[in-house]
């Protein structure tokens, strides 16, 4: 076989692999078909030209470089489709365009225009082609050049890694193809079978681009290549040098001797160069990473050293999340974990912080959890809006989503679990690539168990605290019978733990509510004894279902009448828990916030447990304070009778033992009251 028929088999052959996938790969989408055109129409190129260039078929030299001018026409017709398949929508494809280049090849080379001559001297083919080539490439110029528009224009606007990095290569498999056709107008180009060296490495190429999942990225490439070709001309430079050295000084000729100190002098530079290597590696990532470069050293040394030593769920938060968010440059991070009472994942940490603002949260039965459990790779911005399983996604969901201009979302997997997800805005400078998200996988991947260790004795502490601080405060509510007396050290406490602008407890009292202690920072519409319709208002409500309710942000909703009232003293949020006693509802406690969604559903859970406890105290402080009012009124008339003429009267005296001052005491007698009682009766008197 011809040395230069060499590259075109090679090339042929690797195409074979390519084919091999795709066949195995089923059922095939449109792309997949026009590739395997394109591939079959490349390796018919190949295979003509390895006939065309070899020894074989002397007589037939003609018809088989005509056959290869046509198959070559064909092969770009079919490139051309397979790219502008990768076009946006809308965008025409201009394919007659493209087999109008076949048609003129085949008229080309029918009349004879082309190839003008055709001479095999010293085993090299010359092939004459005259100016009939360019009525072929005139066509195929115009296509090039769109989809190298096309492309690049679509890698501009493309936010997910992947498919931008797939797009860089499509690019660059037009790029190569251009260059390489090029060449064989050249002079060189007529010896050499340049073209098919391009049409081997556009297989390679497109072996990445197309039919791997796992691209690699191109900014991985360019760095890594820049190190070794650093490398490499380091070691070929100094080895010349001392070689030259040796040559000058010592005056050894090119004998065995010589040979062997050459050789040595190589290891010896080898052994140099190997040194160095991590020198160049680093200067390297240091030019493209820039101020990321020492983020991403912190990181791994977090990670390797200092990762076993962090005492609590803060610790590592506050130390990861930051170190993570200049690592990949980007101006916002969020650190998702699940809340035990809900389940759903809520951003516990977040970078740069942000005050007073609501947190990002995503629901426990949100389509995002369920596709970050089952697929193993970050979920893009892009995903979210082309997927079908994200379109029965929550309009709220997606809107906070936007709202916290989330790009990327990651999964944080232990023993098979989810147990946190992280959360990316945008990049400060350009968009996120395959190298910066395998590097967050790859920290995510490492930090995962030791989150899940820390964040499982953070629900185990948090649940001892809440255990205590409900004993705590049942045993204010239960230190005396008088609700108002025990009811501000009780709010103290409360408000150590949630937002309470406002509380009050109402109990219900056949079709009215009563307050029978308030808490009221804004001020209340309604003071502590007072009464209100019970019809149609929250506390209504929570008796009849022995739920809590929420009410998150009342300038945009209010269900009940009394929210005016709430929102005219600045209160935005407010909860409603039931206070049940053996099984009836006696009334609610009433906690309101002045900030927007102030209460997430694992504080409610909190208060609806502290509400379970204290439910018992009120009512006794209830009956208590009926029972007190029976012994100090008298049924019949409503007054108030001798024992509590006997208890103030006591007060008084006492009062006036501290004070000093005149006591007096003033006695009135009505006369004829009891020929009153007996003529209109008591009822009357």
């Amino acid at each position: 076989m011809n040395i230069y028929a060499l590259p075109p088999l090679v090339a042929a052959i690797a195409y074979i692999p390519l084919l091999v996938i795709l066949v195995y790969n089923r059922p095939w989408q449109r792309q997949h078909r026009l590739f395997a055109l394109f591939l079959a129409a490349a390796m018919l190129w190949s295979f003509l030209d390895i006939l065309l260039r070899s020894y074989s078929f002397l007589p037939h030299k003609l018809i088989l470089s005509k056959a290869v001018i046509c198959a070559f026409a064909l092969c770009a017709a079919q490139f051309h489709c397979f790219i502008s398949s990768f076009y946006p929508p809308g965008k025409g494809r201009w394919l007659p365009l493209g087999y109008a280049s076949v048609a003129v090849a085949v008229g080309l080379v029918a009349l004879d225009y082309v190839p003008e001559s055709l001479s095999v001297t010293d085993g090299k083919l010359l092939v004459e082609y005259g100016l009939g080539p360019l009525l072929l490439g005139l066509p195929l110029a115009i296509l090039t050049v769109r989809n190298i528009y096309f492309l690049t224009k679509k890698i501009r606007i493309l936010d997910d890694p992947a498919a931008r990095n797939q797009t860089i290569y499509l690019l660059l498999s037009v790029c190569i193809l251009t260059l390489s056709v090029f060449t064989t107008f050249m002079p060189w180009g007529k010896e050499l079978p340049t073209s098919h060296i391009g049409n081997l490495i556009n297989a390679a190429v497109l072996t990445y681009a197309t039919v791997k999942h796992r691209l690699l990225d191109m900014g991985v490439v360019l760095r890594r290549g820049i190190s070794w070709a650093g490398l490499a001309a380091t070691g070929v430079g100094a080895y010349l040098a001392l070689f030259f050295l040796i040559h000058l000084l010592a005056g050894v000729e090119v004998k065995a001797a010589t040979l062997a100190l050459s050789m040595l002098a190589a290891a010896a530079m080898a052994v140099i160069v190997y040194q160095l290597r991590g020198s160049f590696t680093r200067w390297v990532d240091r030019f493209f990473y820039k101020e990321s470069y020492e983020y991403r050293q912190k990181l791994s040394d977090f990670v390797a050293h200092k990762l076993g030593g962090v005492f609590g769920l803060k610790e590592l938060g506050e130390g990861l999340l930051p170190l993570l968010s200049g690592s990949l440059d980007c101006r916002q991070a969020y650190l998702l974990l699940p809340e035990a009472a809900s389940g759903d994942f809520v951003a516990e940490f977040t970078e740069p912080r942000k005050r007073d603002a609501p947190p990002l949260r995503i629901r426990e039965d949100s389509p995002i959890l369920e596709w970050l459990r089952r697929e193993n790779r970050c979920l893009s911005r892009d995903d979210l809006s082309i997927l079908p399983e994200f379109r029965g996604l929550w309009v709220e969901e997606g809107d906070k989503l936007n709202a916290f201009d989330v790009e990327l979302l990651f999964r944080l997997v232990s023993r098979g679990s989810l147990i946190g997800v992280l959360a990316l805005s945008k990049r400060r400078s350009g968009r996120y690539s395959l190298d910066d998200i395998a590097f967050a996988q790859t920290a995510l991947s490492e930090v995962a168990a030791s989150l899940e260790k820390e964040y499982l004795q953070e629900q185990l502490r948090k649940r001892e605290e809440e255990l205590s601080l409900i004993s705590q405060l049942t045993a204010v509510m239960t230190s005396s019978l008088n609700i108002q007396e025990v009811y501000d050290a009780f709010v103290a406490g409360l408000r150590g733990v949630v937002d309470a602008d406002f509380a009050t407890i109402a109990l219900i009292d056949r079709t009215e509510l009563y307050f029978e202690a308030m808490y009221a920072e804004t001020g209340s519409a309604w003071g502590t004894g007072e009464r209100i319709p019970l019809k149609d208002t929250a506390t209504e409500w929570v008796a009849s279902r022995k739920r809590a309710l929420v009410e998150p942000d009342l300038t945009k909703k209010r269900r009940f009448w009394t929210g005016e009232e709430y929102v005219k003293r600045q209160i935005r949020s407010i909860v409603y828990l039931p206070l049940v006693v053996k099984g009836v509802v006696i009334g609610s406690l009433i906690i309101g916030s002045r900030q927007p969604d102030a209460y997430s559903p694992e504080q409610v859970h909190l208060l609806e447990r502290l509400a379970s406890q204290i439910a018992v105290p009120v009512e006794n402080s209830r009956l208590y304070a009926r029972a007190e009012q029976r012994a100090r009124v008298d049924e019949l008339t409503g007054l108030f009778n001798r024992r509590h003429f006997d208890e103030s009267f006591k007060q008084e005296i006492d009062r006036q033992s501290r004070y000093s001052g005149a006591l007096s005491l003033i006695l009135l007698d009505l006369d004829y009251f009891k020929d009153y009682n007996d003529r209109e009766g008591h009822l009357a008197g």
